[in-house]
């Protein structure tokens, strides 16, 4: 049965599709699928709606649309859909074309139907030949059951260029039934034949309205961060190092703007609630177990098909590029295991090189992993490298890492059970609202719209940070602890390109460089390495003692009956330009004071209670 008909010169056949009528009137190709009293049924490509899971036997030979992943791949093949046959003695030639299988006649010669005295021999130089690309796709996550149906499938023509691994497309298809291949078994296995695809993945992420990013922008950065997992309590830096991952990625000047977090503590510290809290605001994400996981399945590996083609199946680091990877019990990861992820997350490509399939993809994915130290609990008499159990070069492709240890003061672990509780009794809607929290969809804009902005690199917070990386790099550590070295100085970089998008701004400022290096300060201190005193839990703009004087003395001109005019005060900040360059710099001092508590919201725009 022809697949295709051309109108102009009725000729029918699948090597239309890529034969000389596309190209002189392709208006006249048309698809058919069957035939009706010797008449050909010209369809729309547009088949019948159903869901993946929904193919079954009642679609053979029909034209289907369905969402669907790819989750394995081929590399590209190629396959004859016109052989030409001529005569050595009476010259005549003879076409076949290829069945809608894409099954044609394999012998190179035959006899001539002609004068039937001489064989007629392939012309290889007139063989039409057309791309072939297996894959096998699998249920979206919004369709897909615990156990999730895959369902092999070709792509022919230019289709088997724009797949791309773990992305969700829509397919226009026809279900075919395929032997098996194995003999005395009347079994036979679906295969879709794909006609269309769209990719579905390419903005799918949900937007604050104008409205919304006005009242977004005027909330409290801690509220902010308190609003992702908010039934954990006092764990402020790993949320906001999350957050900061979060909003991490790209590449600039070849160089990875992906920055991976690692936690490491006590079992039961709120690691894997975090972990839940991020994946769930971002469904192209993945959460996995390192207990339960292999190089291959997390990364890379190699499956056969029944007919024996060799296909690439991708794991979760590769599905997720341009997203992030939670991995819980990092700790339970083998050594093999470490290397391949290690490779993957600095060059941000998957390779793949085994007997018959060599492919490398990209794999543009952040990873944040909780682990728990050896032994399960932390041993303050060992060395932190001990403690972790992790390779150094592993470790050092993580830009935060923190150690969280269940070290809460009675009173403070009061404070928790007693959130615990209000939660169960009211839920977490009455909790958010009553402290002031965003809301999960909120939290989710918030973040999406924050992803998208492109900061600028300003050469004075590049200088700040130079200074500072400097002073810490030859302080000295004891033995076994982290490194710190020039990956840590990128790792900084990358981080306070995240806290520019976090404030929703164009320009990485020197506030983004403070807050940046002020996190990295935390997370070395949560070892009990030895980092500048001068940087308090308080202290977020610059440790130039003169600038924060002439902060403190500007603040108190300013007040009028405890009050200050934000406006008044911007003016007589800049009016020393060297410590305040830009406005931007200057509104981000000012944020930082409200977050230190020394400016407080009045309710009445622009005017702020100084508490000094």
């Amino acid at each position: 049965m022809a697949r295709y008909v051309c109108e102009t010169c009725n000729r029918k056949g699948d090597y239309l599709e890529f034969g000389l009528c596309k190209q002189d009137h392709p208006d006249s190709v048309r698809p058919i699928i069957g035939h009706e009293e010797g008449q050909d049924i010209i369809l729309s490509m547009t088949g019948k709606e159903i869901k993946f899971k929904d193919i079954d036997a009642n679609y053979l030979n029909r034209f289907i649309c369905f969402n669907a992943k790819i989750m394995q791949t081929s590399d590209i093949a190629n396959y004859d859909i016109q052989k030409t046959f001529n005569c050595s003695k009476c010259g005549a030639s003879k076409v076949i074309e290829c069945n809608e299988f894409r099954d044609i006649f394999d012998k190179d010669f035959f006899q001539c139907t002609e004068c039937e005295q001489a064989q007629m021999f392939i012309d290889k130089t007139q063989t039409i030949v057309g791309n072939l690309r297996k894959v096998v796709l699998q249920e979206t996550i919004e369709e897909g059951d615990i156990n999730p149906r895959r369902i092999e499938a070709h792509l022919t023509s230019k289709n088997v260029f724009e797949v791309k691994p773990g992305k969700d497309y829509r397919f226009e298809a026809r279900l075919w039934s395929i032997s098996m291949g194995k003999k005395g078994e009347n079994y036979n296995r679906y295969v879709l034949d794909i006609k269309g695809l769209r990719c579905l993945d390419e903005d799918t992420d949900i937007l604050p309205t104008p409205n919304e990013i006005e009242f977004l922008r005027n909330i409290e950065p801690k509220k902010i961060i308190e609003s992702l997992a908010p039934q954990i309590m006092y764990r402020t830096s790993e949320k906001l190092a999350s957050i900061i991952s979060f909003l991490s990625g790209g590449r600039v000047d070849g160089i990875r703007g992906d920055l991976s977090c690692l936690y490491v503590g006590d079992p039961s510290v709120g690691k894997s609630d975090i972990l839940n809290a991020l994946h769930s605001l971002d469904k192209k994400s993945f959460k996995i177990s390192g207990r339960s996981t292999s190089a291959a399945g997390m990364v890379m590996g190699v499956d056969n098909l029944p007919d024996g083609t060799r296909m690439a199946t991708f794991g979760p680091v590769v599905q997720a590029h341009g997203h992030f990877v939670c991995i819980d019990e990092g700790d339970k990861m083998r050594a093999d295991d470490m290397s391949m992820l290690h490779d993957v997350m600095e060059d941000e490509i998957a390779h793949l090189n085994k007997v018959g399939i060599n492919m490398s993809v990209p794999a543009q994915t952040k990873i944040i992993m909780a682990a728990n130290p050896k032994g399960s609990k932390y041993d303050e008499d060992a060395t932190i490298m001990a403690n972790i159990g992790m390779p150094d070069s592993f470790l050092a492709r993580f830009g935060y890492i923190f150690l969280v240890l269940d070290d809460f003061t009675p009173e403070m672990e009061r404070a928790k059970i007693q959130r615990i509780n209000f939660i169960k009794v009211n839920g977490m809607e009455r909790f958010v609202e009553n402290e002031g929290l965003l809301s999960h969809e909120n939290l989710m804009k918030y973040l999406n719209y924050a992803k998208r902005i492109t900061p600028s690199y300003t050469s004075e917070a590049l200088a700040k940070l130079e200074d500072l990386y400097i002073e810490l790099k030859y302080r000295k550590q004891e033995k076994g602890a982290l490194a710190i070295d020039t990956r840590a100085y990128y790792d900084v970089i990358r981080a306070s390109y995240s806290f520019a998008r976090f404030r929703l701004s164009q320009k990485v400022e020197i506030c983004d460089i403070n807050m940046a290096w002020r996190l990295y300060m935390e997370s070395l201190k949560s070892f009990k390495m030895n980092t500048q005193g001068e940087f308090k839990d308080t202290q977020l703009a610059s440790r130039d003692s003169t600038r924060q004087q002439f902060i403190d003395e500007t603040l108190k001109e300013c007040s009028l009956n405890g009050m200050i005019n934000i406006d008044s005060l911007k003016l007589k900040l800049m009016e020393r330009p060297k410590m305040f360059r830009t406005l931007g710099e200057t509104e981000c001092t000012i944020k930082e004071l409200g977050d230190e508590g020394r400016l407080l919201a009045t309710g009445v725009k622009g005017v702020y209670k100084y508490n000094g």
